[in-house]
Order: structure tokens, then sequence, then C-alpha cells
């Protein structure tokens, strides 16, 4: 959302991005957990720890490559923005495609209802799951709704931060750290 930041288009993307992104990271998640069984302890850490490293790795090289273009390009503070979020989503699209090409087959952990389709079963297994949290565990209900609001909200204010002092306040992106 944010590679499509204007003065006139930033709230505008604040509630994209606020309603877009925990959606679609969601919706991934709910995928993937439903194929993985749940892991050993130890292969759990090993998984945690490499991912760690990788996240390190990853992002390092996206500074160099988004700080790079910048440089080479001559680019100001928001159009540099701009290229980090269009490079983040174009990597980050391309990398989760491929995970999911590497993830391969495997037996799902539970059956689906008789003619119920692929592309609904996940979402009435959530409908169902939220539902029974809501009369049987309300505490924990509103738990994982905070966190998804906090999560969301806070996320989107911080970066959206930078863009309303920049474009509606007039300060330079050199003095917001």
């Amino acid at each position: 959302a944010q590679a499509f930041l204007f003065p006139q288009t930033w709230f505008a993307m604040l509630l994209v991005q606020a309603s877009v992104a925990p959606a679609s990271f969601f919706a991934q998640s709910i995928a993937m957990w439903a194929y993985l069984n749940e892991p050993r302890e130890a292969d759990r850490d090993a998984v945690v720890s490499a991912a760690r490293l990788w996240e390190l790795v990853g992002g390092l090289l996206y500074i160099l490559v988004v700080a790079g273009s910048s440089v080479a390009a001559g680019l100001d503070d928001l159009d540099t923005a701009r290229v980090g979020q269009a490079v983040a989503a174009a990597l980050g699209g391309a990398l989760l495609a491929g995970s999911w090409a590497v993830f391969g087959e495997r037996d799902a952990r539970r059956s689906r209802p008789a003619g119920e389709a692929l592309w609904l079963s996940g979402f009435t297994s959530l409908w169902t799951t939220a539902r029974w949290m809501a009369t049987d565990e309300p505490r924990l209900a509103r738990l994982l709704g905070a966190i998804c609001f906090i999560d969301s909200a806070a996320g989107a204010t911080v970066s959206m931060t930078v863009v309303y002092l920049t474009q509606q306040i007039g300060v330079p992106g050199s003095e917001i750290a």
C-alpha cells in the first residue's frame, strides 16, 4: 500500500494497510498451519534459530538493495519509501510463492465435510472456532481480537506517521529517526 502513497491518498492507504495486511497474514498462516503437525521441541528450536538467521540476512540484503537503488537513482525520501515497498512486496510475494512450491504434497490433518468447497473449508473452520471462543472462552476471544487490532494498528500507525509528518507537516525525512 505504501508504494502508492501520495499526499491525497495517505488516509486511504492507511485503511488499506490496516485491514489487508493482517487479513492476508492470517489467511496465509491458517493455510500453512492446516497442513503442519506440531513440531517436536528440538525441531522447533532449530527451525526458529535458522529462521531468525535468515531474517537477519534478508533484512541486511533488503537495506543494501533499497539504499543502493536510492543512491544510484538519486531518489528522495518518498520515492525511496516507494521503492522499498515495491521491493518488499515483489520479493516477499515471490519468496512466499516459492516456499509454498517447496512445501510439497502432504496429507491434510483433518478431512473436510462432503460437498464443502476447499476454498470455503478453512473459513468455515475459522468461523466455527471463532464462534466457539465467543461463547465458551470469551476472554480468549477478546484477547485475540485485541492482539489482532493492536498489531495491525501499531504497524499501520508507525509507518503512516512518517508519511503524515513528511507530507502534511513538512518535516524532512532526514530528520525523522
